[in-house]
């Protein structure tokens, strides 16, 4: 690599923590799939001067871990690898491993260390600079919902205190949260060594459903590198705990789905809030920012519900919002202003699921904002009521349609640029056909006697 980093952060580390044996090195595919290597402590020295290398076709590798067919990053490269530098963050140390291990994560990068076009992480940069360029951020924070399922079968897990399962959902009940006290301790160990702040830990309306809340800050990349290392801690804690974390957008159809609900406000360089103007509804740049919002959403739904499983969540009074709307303090719009002191004005991007990648969802976030406010952009009139009942335009119903919408929208392949917008296109196609392919129990045996 041209650029030779400092690393103080992970060298500050590993300073105090002598007693790691093995690393975990690698990437966040286009699912959030850490794809990567274990390697041991001795190659510290030689990842910190230069870096690792991957196939660069790792990044676009489907759910299943599968090669992309007839990808250009395959064999019209002869499936070349790519320079990998590492993230100067606080490594995570991995305590369900056999042997002290500590996560180190990366981004593919050139030869002068700049983030490579099928980057998202790079291209959430981008899209970040956007801002930056006139001394603004975009200041979030995420609510993401999850379940924690048995490991033997697709059930709620059984509490750890008592080793029974709820029978119903319990929204916000502490004692929900009593069942999984130790887990919960551990997680706020651990995120509060990553220097990953969290506003709280919830119970939800589904059995076995829990939120956590990430505070918010001033810088997207680092946001969603923050949910990526919370959910790799999660499922391995979990594992630990003989259960499961999950973040499917439905993992049982019987109980509420998952979510990812991004809070955002638009601040300046003094930390001044631009959608704050002592009025009752906010400012312009605030309904700029909303009318982007919901210009780009319908050809976007690939990237918020990017599963086959994620349109089993974007029904009908779900609490998933399915019309593209805003409202006032409305849950059931898919853009929501909550209600709150004129200081915390900010919107809420409710449509999302827990299942998509958080460096396109916040990436699609900033290009939508900044399209509605460099444009001038005009928001509709606030939905009123029930916004399932009303006759907006709608989100996607299936996964074969948000496809389509996506693979003939010029203003997404201008969001996310080439080659990224057409490699995560090939992969979700990809993955929807093997979906598509394969016919259920229940289907067959519902059909098969009769038919």
């Amino acid at each position: 690599m041209g650029k030779v980093m400092a690393y103080q952060t992970i060298s500050q580390f590993f300073n105090q923590h002598d007693d790691i044996t093995q690393l975990v090195v690698g990437v966040f595919d286009y699912n959030g799939v850490l794809r990567g290597k274990r390697m041991p402590i001795a190659k510290l020295s030689s990842l910190l001067e230069s870096g690792f290398k991957m196939p660069l076709s790792i990044i676009q590798t489907d759910i299943w871990g599968r090669d992309i067919d007839n990808s250009p990053l395959l064999f019209e490269t002869g499936d070349a690898d790519g320079q990998i530098a590492l993230i100067d963050r606080t490594p995570l140390r991995l305590v369900w491993m056999a042997e002290p291990t500590a996560l180190l994560i990366g981004s593919f990068v050139d030869d002068e260390g700049a983030p490579l076009a099928l980057c998202p992480r790079g291209r959430l940069a981008e899209m970040q600079a956007r801002f930056g360029d006139k001394s603004q951020a975009i200041c979030a924070g995420v609510e993401m919902e999850f379940h924690l399922l048995s490991d033997e079968r697709p059930a709620p897990a059984a509490s750890l205190a008592t080793g029974t399962i709820s029978p119903s959902g319990d929204t916000l009940s502490a004692h929900q949260l009593d069942d999984y006290d130790n887990l919960f301790a551990d997680i706020n160990t651990h995120l509060d060594a990553q220097d990953i702040k969290l506003d709280t830990i919830t119970s939800e309306l589904g059995r076995g459903q829990y939120e956590i809340t990430f505070a918010p800050k001033n810088d997207l990349v680092t946001l969603a590198d923050d949910i990526l290392i919370f959910k790799y801690l999660i499922k391995g804690l979990a594992k630990s705990y003989g259960i499961r974390a999950s973040f499917m957008a439905k993992p049982l159809m019987s109980e509420a789905g998952n979510g990812m609900h991004v809070h955002a406000s638009l601040v300046d360089k003094a930390g001044q809030n631009l959608f704050h103007d002592d009025s009752d509804t906010g400012t312009k740049t605030l309904h700029h920012a909303v009318a982007g919002i919901l210009q780009f959403m319908k050809a976007s739904t690939l990237i918020l519900a990017p599963h086959m499983n994620s349109y089993r969540r974007l029904v009908p009074s779900s609490h998933a919002p399915t019309k593209i709307c805003w409202g006032d303090d409305n849950r059931s719009a898919s853009v929501r202003i909550p209600a709150s002191s004129p200081q915390a004005r900010r919107l809420e991007y409710r449509s999302a699921g827990a299942d998509c990648q958080p460096y396109l969802l916040l990436a699609i976030l900033a290009y939508s904002m900044a399209e509605g406010i460099d444009g001038a952009l005009s928001a509709p009139d606030p939905v009123t009521g029930n916004a399932y009942d009303h006759d907006y335009d709608s989100l996607p119903v299936e996964m074969s349609e948000a496809m389509q919408i996506y693979a003939t929208s010029t203003a997404i392949q201008q969001a996310l640029g080439e080659p990224l917008y057409s490699y995560y296109l090939a992969t979700k196609r990809q993955e929807w056909t093997r979906f598509a392919e394969h016919v259920s129990d229940f289907e067959y045996h519902s059909l098969s006697h009769n038919i």
